[in-house]
């Protein structure tokens, strides 16, 4: 009770701008401002921050100035009234202010946002279509005349790698790999199996077992492959 009475004191004693912060600080408790909208809604007008303060503050004021001409004390509150008025319908403002301007910036970023996914899209595009060319001409059969094709011929029977090409390719790799394909092997398709930090692991799922299983010559094989044994050359036994 003691407690209730000294927290009646100090609010009969609060200026304006104190009182305003205090009730800022009440409606913390609030989501935000449509939630405290929304609670006003079914309140009293005595309940409303605007009336609810102006009438505090009021009080206050001929609370401490007793015995004062009435037209001081009028003034007084007037003044008082007319702080709170402008306090509150300035933190209005800036919140209105703020949701406006949030919301401009997310149609910004968003037309932001648009606008490199098209740039991403259309450098993609310009991307494709210069290579294109290139890789027509090496997977599309196109005709020669007799002599262009048997020098084209000679030039990749005839073909010699150069010792620096064996140090800075992978041209022994691509070469056991292909001996390999010719020879029947079957290659392990692409996402069946990892290597990663020079360990191999399986990486068998229900879509791919059929396709994989299919590859070994028996579900012994299979099963060591699924075990984990080294398969990170890319063919079944």
């Amino acid at each position: 009770m003691k407690q209730d009475v000294r927290l009646d004191k100090i609010e009969k004693s609060l200026t304006p701008k104190q009182a305003v912060i205090l009730w800022l600080q009440e409606t913390q408790q609030y989501r935000n401002a449509e939630e405290y909208a929304q609670f006003l809604r079914g309140q009293p007008e005595s309940a409303r921050p605007l009336y609810k303060i102006s009438k505090q503050i009021s009080e206050t004021i001929r609370d401490s100035m007793k015995g004062q001409p009435q037209q001081v004390v009028e003034n007084a509150v007037h003044r008082a009234g007319r702080d709170v008025c402008f306090l509150v319908k300035l933190q209005q403002q800036v919140n209105a202010y703020q949701m406006t301007e949030e919301r401009v910036w997310s149609v910004v970023f968003a037309y932001l946002e648009s606008s490199l996914r098209a740039i991403t899209w259309q450098n993609s595009y310009l991307r494709l279509r210069s290579d294109m060319p290139a890789m027509y001409s090496r997977v599309i059969p196109y005709p020669l005349d007799p002599e262009t094709a048997a020098a084209v011929k000679a030039a990749i029977q005839n073909d010699v790698t150069t010792w620096e090409d064996f140090e800075n390719g992978d041209n022994l790799d691509e070469w056991f790999n292909q001996y390999l394909l010719d020879r029947g092997e079957k290659e392990i398709p692409d996402g069946a199996f990892t290597f990663e930090d020079s360990k191999f692991k399986p990486n068998v799922t229900t879509e791919n077992e059929k396709e994989v299983r299919d590859l070994f010559r028996d579900d012994i094989e299979f099963e060591h492959f699924k075990a984990g044994e080294d398969y990170s050359k890319g063919f079944a036994p």
